[in-house]
C-alpha cells in the first residue's frame, strides 16, 4: 500500500499528501530509485527502533550504546534467523 502511494500520482486531498510528496521529491531527481517492501518480522531491529521513536517526545535521541532490548534483535540479523510471517 505505501509503495503503491509513492508510485502513484499524489492526491492533494490524501490525508499523508504532505508526506508522500516529500518522499516522492528526492525520487524524482536524477537517479535510480527502487523501493522494496520488507516486512516487519524481517526487519525487526528498524521496526523496533520506529517504535522507539514514535513513543519518545525528544526530536533528536543519540545513542552512544545499543538500546535494550535491541542486542536479541542485532544478533537474529546477524545470523540470519527465519521468522514465519503472521
Amino acid at each position: 500500500m505505501a509503495i503503491h502511494l509513492v508510485n502513484t500520482e499524489v492526491n492533494v486531498w490524501h490525508l499523508f499528501a504532505p508526506i508522500i510528496s516529500n518522499i516522492k521529491d528526492p525520487m524524482a531527481r536524477d537517479w535510480n530509485v527502487q523501493l522494496i517492501q520488507a516486512w516487519r518480522e524481517a526487519n525487526a531491529t528498524t521496526d523496533f527502533m520506529a517504535k522507539m521513536g514514535a513513543s519518545c517526545n525528544e526530536a533528536w535521541q543519540e545513542f552512544t550504546e545499543a538500546p535494550d532490548g535491541i542486542l536479541p534483535l542485532l544478533q537474529d540479523d546477524v545470523l540470519r534467523v527465519q521468522f514465519a510471517r503472521r
